[in-house]
């Protein structure tokens, strides 16, 4: 089954063993990696099959071996010095796995200088999965929209040989980090093109706004706990322990409760002295409440530098939330 909880009678489950088949990040990272070493470099990616295929044959052998050796112990009918076939068997099995032993040091030695060349292009596959589950997760917005594995495996070879033939047509300063870049940027075009082709228009900047948090989120750039805030708001407060809000004019009550549940996470920015700043300097305040365009405004060096941009968000959605729409477009353009 697909289905991420089955839910089947219990005389079912007794007889039964239920496999789920969904497809996970890091299985679909993988998958995607494969396919892009094929196309990048189709050697390295015949040479890691085949190690895995001789390291699969070596191990049976000497499973055989033993099993061999077992099997004449057993049926041995005098002592075992005097037993021929079993000293043999025995010479061979060690002459063997001498031998299987070397060439799994030799293919052990290849598979880590595979799996070097093949983690340089981790962040384009790693890229690539975070899509596809954004992609499926729209599907919650509209059950039309509906979007196969194969249908998206083939859009990303499309890109990759894209951008392949663009490799081709750069003759100086190719660096393996800009070969990077422009497979991630290709990748992601094609995807969001074809994809948001399909969209209705009211979609498409909540479609544009999850790949972006995807990716921040992939590196790291952005704390989950920030995005949960933002996006489901802050969990009930007990109003008897904090402070009232010192301005109802300007902020709102759930966005002065909101500041509140920032302000409580740790290691993050410190959005009271924010909140005092300009509480301080009652014309950047007004400046800062009267702009049109909020998420320009300049804070300093108040936001933390990993996520500035997500700060910005948050403080729009404290101090403005009518202007929330138009600063996640901003947030959007500045990220990607």
């Amino acid at each position: 089954t697909k289905i991420a909880n089955p839910q089947y009678l219990p005389d079912i489950f007794i007889r039964t063993n239920v496999i789920n088949f969904t497809v996970t990040p890091d299985g679909l990272q993988e998958q995607l990696l494969a396919e892009l070493m094929i196309l990048l470099d189709p050697q390295v990616e015949q040479i890691k099959n085949s190690n895995i295929e001789k390291i699969s044959v070596y191990k049976k052998n000497m499973v055989e071996l033993e099993k061999k050796i077992l099997t004449l112990l057993v049926e041995c009918k005098v002592s075992p010095v005097e037993d021929e076939n079993l000293i043999q068997a025995l010479e061979v099995s060690k002459t063997t796995s001498i031998e299987i032993s070397e060439k799994l040091i030799f293919i052990e030695q290849t598979t880590k200088e595979i799996d070097l060349k093949r983690e340089i292009y981790v962040p384009v596959a790693s890229r690539s999965s975070g899509l596809f589950f954004v992609i499926t997760d729209i599907s919650l917005i509209d059950p039309m929209y509906q979007y196969s594995l194969q249908y998206i495996t083939k859009l990303f070879k499309n890109a990759v040989n894209e951008t392949i033939g663009k490799f081709e047509t750069i003759s100086e300063g190719l660096t393996v980090e800009k070969k990077i870049f422009m497979l991630q940027d290709n990748i992601t075009k094609m995807i969001y093109k074809n994809i948001s082709r399909g969209l209705f228009e009211a979609h498409k900047t909540i479609f544009s706004l999850m790949i972006t948090i995807s990716f921040d989120l992939q590196n790291k750039v952005l704390p989950p706990e920030k995005w949960e805030l933002f996006l489901k708001g802050s969990a009930v407060v007990d109003k008897s322990i904090i402070k009232p809000n010192p301005d109802v004019k300007t902020i709102s009550e759930a966005g002065f409760i909101l500041l509140i549940s920032l302000q409580r996470l740790q290691n993050f920015t410190n959005y009271q002295k924010i909140y005092n700043s300009l509480e301080a300097n009652k014309k950047k305040k007004k400046k800062f409440i009267a702009s049109e365009e909020c998420f320009k405004f300049d804070f300093g060096n108040l936001l933390d530098k990993n996520s500035i941009a997500f700060d910005k968000l948050l403080l729009t959605k404290i101090f403005k939330p009518e202007k929330v729409l138009f600063a996640i477009i901003e947030y959007i353009q500045e990220k990607i």
